[in-house]
């Protein structure tokens, strides 16, 4: 059997699967539509095909030369514009001399075409029409035959008073090639449209054929729903199973993993590599291809979703097409009649109406509604900074190639020479990143210093203290994820701080538009390990320690390293000043990395009821990075990190009187009591930490601390070190003679509630805009978003948040209950705004 195929055309219909692809090579369950053709077509005795290609024409030609069909030879013909079914065909049989078959590449069909060859030969027809019956004939092309088959008119796409028969036109032929005699050079010529009315007008026959079997026009994206669904639910006969059925309607590829607790209803298609998390639950007819992961408690029901995408925790998706490469993250609803181009993101929380179409790599931003398809709009840019980091999910927003692009944009807005200082947690993926931008930095002539794992106040301290560094990286997970998947890089300016906006935005804009600086070979940049950091790190720490007062009382202290970096630095420090400790938790482990918010406040009671239990006269907690601290008195009360701050402003005031500290001037006013009742002088900074250690780096400043866990001693060096900061706690203790439980006694009671509302990124600006106009009466100064003065010791702060489609809010007030009150006022009243610019819109 000799056959020609007819896979030129764009298939606009299907957009935007065929953006990136051929229609013939959209996937169908487990293989592309043609390749399912080509093996139904070799089963009845196919030997040489010919494929008249032009839209992507390279890849149909690649995918036939990657299979390599044993036993079919194949040619193919590619048209410099568009010559229509029937054009197409002529140049690519004009040397054959037989009847042969005619498919359209892009059909799914289990008919019989020995049977329609026979058939063919036996009715003396020139041409023979295979014909399938269809109730719905409004989008095919309807043919008229008399009582013996003869054909004698066609009906394209009929009206309803147009519908006179219901055998429609499959695309399927058999030709004598005498036929093509009539079809022009080089013209576009149509099959239904010209040639086959032709025929007709010069009396020449044309047989019609109703097949019985499954046939399938993949005209558009619902028939190619139906058509998936038609091959899961055995509708059409395949040669080839869909792979190892592992229970019933459940078809697999090669390692695919799924969890225990997830539950699958079929039939259901999953390819090789597939992980299916616990507790999600795909519901058939689905199709989930190769390497796609469905995360725990993601809803995943009659969609399909292609090779190497990921369906985040707790996300819907009904009714839905996903492409290849996509991010559909946590929360996220993807609704019936959705389709998602290659590579589009959909960031948490993000919400798509029913029939929303993307086209390839847009983005959602996270919490946002999209109620219209995403086509010609501008590509969203990929914002590498996230509340003064970069932050993502790892292999998907955070992948390798990402990785070695920001190692390459680092660099290139350093000097050629200048150095980096690099390190990571323990965790695989960390590894992973890290020597992805440990690879990109050498390209743009910039050295590397590996520090391998180090907590993150030997990293800022070696990139302070060091002349040959300027900038240093930190790769970690994300210990704050409440699915733990994503991971932080942060990246250091040559004074240790975190970056400054202006740096931000030079990295942002080489990334962005790829302005990499290239190097010759023999300017590469070299990679090597640091050395020493370590030593030189606890030298001096230890020269700014007075340990004469650590003499005077045996200290006993519980300290949980939390399986992070600290344990390395902080244990030995703790052994040289002759400090009992109870250590928890100090072996670093990378699966411990990630803690969510119930386990953290277990671990918090777990260090309370030890140091009861020891008689300790503190508890600590750090966290991972080495660089965040929770304390837990001698009585084993737990501390929240603004008591916290309190209670280092007291010990460290108490020392030192008339002192300049250093925090956001969003604090609450119980931190301005104690500075006034030891005459100090406070300087307020911003809120982000590059402002912060750029103000305790500036003048004579005591101490500097910002409500979350940090401390930084500018005497040692103006970074957050949790290290340090307990030192002096205890050192301040000796010398005042006080327990931490006896000193909270004194301090002055906090009533500071913190929450957001929920505004969607487009309208975050103009809602700030008529926050200010609406409080313009109110208004109090800060170098942060809005405060509002709402009493005489109160005040109310409104700030867009940095990573979260929402507005934060910030209360003071003179007690609980108030503070309570003034939260859900003006929740309610940025709601109101919402809602109104919703209806003007």
């Amino acid at each position: 059997m000799k056959a020609v195929a007819v896979a030129g055309g764009e298939g606009t219909r299907i957009r935007p699967l065929t953006l990136q692809r051929p229609k013939p090579l959209v996937p169908l369950v487990n293989q592309p539509i043609l390749a399912h053709l080509v093996r139904q077509m070799r089963r009845f005795g196919l030997t040489e095909l010919r494929l008249t290609l032009r839209y992507m024409a390279s890849l149909i030609q690649n995918h036939f030369q990657s299979i390599d069909p044993e036993g079919l030879a194949v040619r193919y013909f590619i048209e410099d514009e568009p010559l229509g079914t029937a054009g197409s065909l002529r140049a690519a049989v004009k040397d054959w001399d037989e009847p042969f078959l005619v498919v359209s590449g892009d059909g799914l069909t289990d008919l019989d075409f020995r049977q329609l060859f026979e058939v063919h030969r036996n009715s003396g027809a020139e041409v023979t029409i295979a014909l399938h019956r269809e109730q719905g004939i409004h989008d095919y092309g309807v043919v008229l035959q008399d009582e013996n088959r003869w054909v004698y008119d066609f009906v394209e796409k009929p009206r309803p008073n147009e519908q006179q028969s219901d055998t429609v036109n499959t695309g399927i032929y058999i030709l004598n090639p005498s036929v093509l005699d009539l079809v022009p050079q080089n013209q576009a010529y149509d099959f239904s449209l010209d040639l086959f009315p032709a025929l007709l007008r010069q009396g020449r026959r044309i047989y019609g054929h109703v097949m019985e079997g499954y046939w399938c026009d993949i005209g558009n994206t619902e028939q190619y729903m139906r058509a998936t669904r038609d091959v899961l639910e055995k509708r059409v006969a395949l040669l080839d199973p869909l792979g190892m059925e592992i229970a019933p309607g459940i078809w697999a590829g090669h390692n695919v993993s799924i969890h225990p607790k997830a539950k699958l209803r079929g039939p259901v298609y999953l390819g090789h590599d597939v992980q299916i998390n616990a507790h999600a639950e795909i519901l058939g007819p689905a199709v989930i291809r190769n390497s796609a992961i469905v995360d725990s408690h993601a809803h995943v029901e009659h969609s399909i979703i292609w090779r190497n995408s990921y369906v985040g925790p707790s996300s819907q998706m009904r009714g839905a097409i996903v492409g290849r490469q996509c991010s559909v993250k946590a929360h996220a609803l993807v609704s019936e009649g959705c389709v998602l181009g290659d590579g589009c993101v959909l960031e948490e929380g993000a919400i798509l109406m029913p029939r929303v179409r993307m086209w390839p790599h847009k983005r959602v931003k996270r919490g946002d509604t999209v109620r219209e398809s995403i086509v010609w709009g501008q590509q969203e840019r990929q914002e590498l900074f996230q509340g003064y980091s970069i932050r993502g999910q790892t292999n998907l927003d955070l992948t390798s190639e990402i990785a070695a692009k920001i190692g390459v944009a680092l660099g290139s807005i350093l000097k050629k020479n200048d150095s980096v200082a690099i390190n990571r947690d323990a965790h695989r993926a960390s590894r992973m990143i890290k020597r992805a931008i440990v690879s990109g930095l050498p390209s743009a002539g910039v050295n590397v210093l590996d520090m391998g794992s180090v907590a993150m106040p030997v990293l800022r301290h070696f990139v302070r203290r060091n002349p040959q560094v300027q900038a240093g990286v930190h790769v970690r997970v994300n210990p704050d994820d409440p699915h733990p998947q994503s991971m932080i890089v942060q990246l250091l300016e040559e004074d240790g701080s975190n970056l400054g906006k202006n740096m931000e935005r030079k990295i942002q804009a080489t990334f962005s538009q790829e302005s990499f600086r290239r190097v010759g070979m023999d300017d590469l940049g070299a990679i090597a390990y640091a050395r020493n950091f370590m030593e030189s790190y606890a030298r001096d720490f230890l020269s700014k320690i007075f340990a004469e007062p650590l003499d005077t009382i045996p200290f006993k202290l519980v300290v949980d390293y939390s399986n992070g970096l600290a344990a390395d630095v902080m244990s030995g420090i703790f052994e040289q000043l002759q400090i009992e400790t109870v250590p928890l938790n100090s072996r670093v482990m990378e699966d411990t990395l990630f803690v969510d918010r119930s386990r953290l406040a277990k671990k918090h009671e777990e260090l309370a009821a030890i140091v009861s239990a020891v008689n300790a006269h503190l508890g600590v907690m750090f966290d991972e990075t080495g660089e965040i601290i929770h304390l837990v008195d001698d009585r084993g009360a737990i501390l929240d990190p603004r008591q916290t701050d309190i209670l280092f402003l007291d010990v460290a005031l108490h020392r030192h009187p008339y002192s300049q500290v250093v925090y956001p001037d969003i604090m609450p006013q119980a931190y301005d009591e104690v500075v006034q009742r030891y005459e100090a002088v406070v300087s307020h900074s911003k809120s982000d930490m590059h402002n912060l250690m750029t103000m305790a780096a500036s003048g004579n400043v005591l101490v500097a601390l910002n409500g979350r866990g940090h401390f930084i001693f500018p005497f040692f060096h103006p970074a957050p070190d949790p290290m340090m900061a307990i030192l002096k706690l205890l050192e301040y203790l000796a010398i005042r003679g006080e327990t931490l439980s006896q000193i909270r006694t004194t301090l002055p009671d906090i009533h500071y509630v913190h929450g957001q509302v929920k505004v969607p990124w487009t309208q975050k600006s103009r809602i700030m805009s008529l926050l200010h106009t609406r409080f313009k009466d109110a208004r109090m100064d800060t170098l942060n978003g809005l405060k509002i003065a709402a009493g005489a010791r109160e005040w109310v702060h409104l700030q867009p948040s940095p990573v979260d489609p929402a507005i934060e809010i910030t209360v003071d007030a003179s007690s609980t209950a108030g503070a309570q009150a003034l939260l859900e006022e003006h929740g309610r009243a940025i709601r109101d705004l919402v809602h109104a610019e919703e209806r003007t819109d």
